[in-house]
């Protein structure tokens, strides 16, 4: 979350990408590396997230990317009021398309 690269890709297609605050952001990582990366799949962690990404909503965003491929195991669409947005699936499926495209 700290690196631009999603940020960048927002900006150059006119959307302003929202990330959590530091503390969250530590948060979220202690979740992957701890838990998630080691198959624990805990309810607490999920309140945790959602907590964080209804502070993003209050700050203006209107959903949420998954940029990490452990993040699917915890959070899931029936869980949040906002979109979420798998980058494991959106990459798969545009690897689809341009490969069925050539």
């Amino acid at each position: 979350m700290r690196e631009i690269f999603y940020l960048d890709r927002l900006a150059e297609n006119g959307i302003h990408g929202l990330v959590p605050e530091a503390v969250d952001q530590e948060t979220v990582h202690r979740i992957i590396v701890d838990e998630l990366s080691r198959g624990k799949i805990l309810d607490g962690s999920r309140q945790e997230c959602l907590r964080i990404m209804g502070e993003l909503k209050q700050r203006g965003a209107g959903g949420i990317i998954l940029g990490c491929t452990e993040l699917p195991l915890l959070l899931h669409p029936e869980d949040s009021s906002l979109p979420l947005f798998d980058t494991a699936i959106l990459h798969a499926q545009a690897a689809l398309e341009r490969a069925i495209q050539a």
